[in-house]
């Protein structure tokens, strides 16, 4: 029993230094590489590694060679068994806003390796918010918004791409890839 116990805190203790070691602005390099597929470019001179995370500063994000908005705040934190991404003041361009609030407070994306099959996503904007999960196994993302009058009033060809829950009133954006 003594054994196993020293070998689980070598386990942990080694994923600590190497979280704590891993050169972080490796992983924007990656993530970019990874989008670039889809025409998606996030562009910033503001790469700052700390302890357990990645910060990303006055990032551009552009597709297909568009402006499409810009991220105040990019926050990639890791830590034993558990990923949180925290996008702090977007700043969608005219033309998306036309579609979508064009300032979006914040997004949460969370990983837990208790549930490896999810990643939980939560979302903050003026008049509304949203929240929802990506399902990695079944390729399913399911999304249920809040939203107030004004804004389905304002984005009413959003809204009704939506599905309405009848008995909540919320409204429920699925998508399968």
């Amino acid at each position: 029993m003594k054994k196993l116990l020293k070998y689980i805190l070598y386990f942990v203790f080694f994923t600590i230094i190497l979280a704590y070691f891993i050169p972080k602005s490796n992983l924007y390099f990656l993530i970019q590489k990874e989008i670039k597929q889809y025409k998606i470019e996030l562009v910033t001179d503001k790469i700052i590694n700390k302890y357990f995370s990645l910060l990303l500063e006055d990032i551009n994000i552009k597709y297909k060679d568009l402006d499409v908005g810009t991220v105040s705040n990019l926050n990639f934190t890791t830590y034993l068994f558990k990923t949180d991404v925290i996008i702090k003041d977007i700043q969608l361009n005219t033309i998306v806003s036309k579609f979508v609030p064009a300032k979006i407070d914040s997004i949460k994306c969370k990983y837990d390796m208790l549930s490896p099959d999810k990643i939980y996503l939560d979302s903050v904007f003026k008049n509304g918010s949203c929240v929802g999960y990506i399902d990695i196994v079944q390729r399913v993302v399911k999304i249920k918004v809040i939203l107030s009058k004004k804004l389905i009033s304002k984005y009413r060809l959003t809204v009704m791409m939506l599905e309405k829950d009848k008995i909540e009133g919320e409204y429920t954006y699925e998508y399968k890839f």
